[in-house]
């Protein structure tokens, strides 16, 4: 039985992705609404009008200059700024699909893309470009779109990215199968093993955006329509919270989304008192920021109302350090979605119970599932269903489970996979195994509480890294964490021990103290709050930062990585 959810939705709209938010969401806009504003400081906002006139100007030079045919992908390796959205709906004006591709990618990655995905064209920002270059060794035959001041090889597979957007307009190929046609290509983060190609069609992102709109906006829009509201996005526009956070989300719904062309702090508080948003979407790590860093000290946020956190688990004593620091009136609250599902499983409702735990429950939840999808939670082991709990216990493994969903927004497969291999990530009743981890109450509220590759096994025993990150992160002198598991050798790797690598904050006493005594005090510290199995028995690294994805997600693979490379040392020594 599919988790119960509070909100209801008509049944999504059968269209294309452009006709969408050209067509059916123009009635949110007039003309010179600023729909677009980034950081950048040679662009101008763009309004609705003039993005609908520059994407149909571009697709139209992709489609009869540089020769992209229906169904081509174009891969589109660019920092955020209101030139994005430009790029990417002028590529499905010409008939294209996107490639969304970090901008900072090596040589290697954009060849593993381009094997992928088959990539005919890349937009590329001029300071990323040398990687192209060496791409191009491999594919010569590869077009290639650069947008900004470098000197742009003449030969015909360049083009400069602003020659282009001058010319006539393309009309859009409307509504012509939406269910099977593909808008957008996605590289999974790849935070647990090799990037995955998730194939998104154009029905899917109609989906989501029509199904979060019901969740999170319609009871806000019904008690107030004629408000605006402006949001700040701090994710990368290659990431699906970026895509859809700061750019699908707010056109469809008449917001103005001001977009954070690459974050650093500075610049990001500066937006906010520039613009001084209704609501913000961040990842953990801009929570911690906020919550800790002494460059936030006396700084006004009475305007901000709303703070979305996704990308990873956000522990519910950071997010109330950061509301009590910043805004005690602020409600904060965790929404779960990943790229499978163009964006989003969960929500909440501005204007409703956004960031309200209910009574007798823990907080940290992702709200409910989205009208017309269904979730469940199904054992680890057996696969048998888990009854949603009365009283959720986070750390009751009866309750734990994998999280299976399905909806027309979630994707169709992984491009390059043969139907044998798609088929092992779906159960034969068409559900989607998400590999999360979650616990549900009754009455639909969803918790994430791991991943199932990044659970470590103590002793016979399940241990949630994110678990003992939030306890660890609660100590006011430890600024960031990552926990793994690490084999445990006297045992010949039967089981793991936990491993915690810490930052301290730079001038607490900890820092102060050598090593062993440092790690000493905080084992000390720690371990009454939790069972054997859970203590720090693979031990305390203390490092400068925790490597992380742009989206925030900690790249615990890395540091397996590191962990493999020394159990190979010790191994070798016996």
């Amino acid at each position: 039985m599919p988790l119960p959810t509070p909100f209801t939705a008509p049944p999504s709209p059968e269209t294309d992705v452009l006709s969408l938010f050209f067509d059916k969401a123009a009635t949110n806009y007039e003309e010179s609404r600023i729909v677009f504003w980034d950081n950048d400081p040679n662009s101008k906002p763009l309004t609705y009008g003039a993005t609908r006139e520059s994407f149909k100007r571009f697709g139209h030079a992709l489609k009869h200059k540089v020769g992209v045919q229906p169904g081509d992908r174009v891969g589109l390796m660019s920092l955020n700024g209101v030139h994005y959205p430009v790029m990417l709906f002028g590529i499905m004006c010409a008939g294209g699909q996107a490639v969304p591709i970090n901008p900072q990618s090596l040589v290697q990655d954009i060849l593993k893309y381009i094997q992928i995905s088959g990539l005919k064209v890349i937009i590329v920002d001029a300071q990323f470009y040398h990687a192209v270059r060496g791409v191009l060794q491999h594919h010569p035959d590869l077009t290639v779109i650069v947008r900004g001041d470098m000197p742009t090889p003449t030969d015909k597979s360049h083009y400069s990215w602003t020659a282009l957007l001058d010319g006539p307009e393309l009309e859009w190929p409307r509504g012509s199968h939406v269910n099977e046609s593909l808008a957008l290509i996605c590289f999974s983060s790849g935070t647990s093993g090799l990037p995955k190609a998730v194939m998104l069609t154009h029905q899917n992102v109609v989906a989501q955006t029509h199904k979060y709109h019901y969740a999170a906006h319609h009871k806000r829009h019904m008690q107030d329509v004629n408000r605006r509201i402006t949001v700040l996005g701090a994710f990368p526009s290659f990431h699906a919270a970026g895509l859809f956070g700061s750019i699908f989300d707010p056109l469809y719904n008449g917001f103005t989304s001001v977009i954070l062309q690459q974050f650093s702090l500075p610049a990001y508080l500066d937006l906010l008192e520039k613009f001084r948003p209704d609501q913000i979407m961040v990842a953990p790590p801009i929570v911690l920021l906020l919550a800790r860093h002494p460059l936030v000290e006396g700084r006004n946020f009475s305007y901000l109302e709303h703070i979305i956190v996704g990308a990873a688990p956000c522990g519910q004593d950071l997010a109330d350090a950061c509301v009590k620091r910043i805004n005690p009136k602020i409600r904060i609250q965790q929404m779960w979605g990943m790229s499978e599902l163009v964006c989003l499983g969960s929500a909440a409702s501005f204007g409703g119970n956004f960031g309200i735990p209910a009574p007798g429950q823990p907080g940290g939840d992702c709200g409910y599932p989205l009208p017309g999808m269904e979730l469940k939670i199904v054992n680890l082991e057996t696969d048998e269903e888990i009854v949603p709990a009365t009283v959720v216990d986070l750390r009751n493994e009866t309750q734990r489970g994998e999280l299976l969903v399905k909806g027309d927004n979630v994707f169709s497969g992984y491009l390059g996979m043969s139907e044998e291999e798609n088929a092992k990530f779906f159960t034969a009743d068409g559900f989607y195994r998400t590999g999360d981890v979650a616990v549900a109450a009754k009455d639909g509220r969803l918790w994430i509480v791991d991943r199932i590759k990044e659970l470590i096994k103590s002793s016979g025993f399940q241990v949630a890294p994110a678990e003992i990150e939030g306890i660890l992160l609660s100590h006011p002198e430890i600024v960031d964490c990552a926990v793994v598991g690490v084999p445990d050798l006297q045992k010949e790797g039967t089981t793991e021990n936990v491993r915690a690598y810490i930052v301290l904050k730079a001038d607490g006493t900890l820092k102060t103290m050598d090593e062993q005594t440092a790690k000493a005090a905080i084992e000390a510290w720690y371990e009454p709050q939790v069972l054997g199995y859970k203590r720090l028995r693979g031990g305390i690294r203390f490092v400068d930062q925790v490597p992380k994805s742009p989206a925030g997600k900690i790249l615990r693979r890395l540091l397996r990585d590191e962990i493999a490379a020394e159990s190979a040392a010790e191994q070798s020594k016996l």
